[in-house]
């Protein structure tokens, strides 16, 4: 499997997680008009696995070692990617990106790939 492949399978679990989550505070909030949502990106565009592999790079560099923050960074570029650099800093954001990194390890199938992710992101 190459990195674009494992990478599509990482966002597929993630939005997997964010549609499980969407569906339970859906029912708790109003629905967004359509000018409030962001565009997701392409995980197959030009440049996504060469921006991935530099974070990880970046990180590593900086002396993050450590598979959990290390995934947790990658979900926390690539939810900031889908929804907006915008929501970064906020604070529920920050708790979302926890949660799915949380659900992400704790499935078999989810550490794999996020495992196999890291691994191509550095080669």
């Amino acid at each position: 499997m190459d990195s674009v492949s494992t990478l599509n399978q990482v966002m597929g679990l993630l939005r997997q997680q964010l549609a499980e989550r969407n569906r339970s505070t859906e029912r708790a909030s109003p629905q967004k008009d359509a000018s409030t949502r962001v565009s997701r990106p392409d995980p197959d565009s030009p440049g996504t696995r060469e921006m991935l592999a530099a974070r990880v790079g970046t990180l590593r560099t900086g002396g993050i070692g450590d598979p959990a923050r290390l995934s947790r960074s990658v979900i926390e570029w690539l939810l900031a990617r889908e929804f907006g650099a915008s929501i970064i800093n906020d604070p529920e954001f920050q708790q979302m990106v926890d949660q799915v990194n949380e659900s992400i390890l704790g499935d078999a199938e989810g550490a794999a790939s996020m495992k196999q992710l890291l691994f191509r992101a550095a080669t």
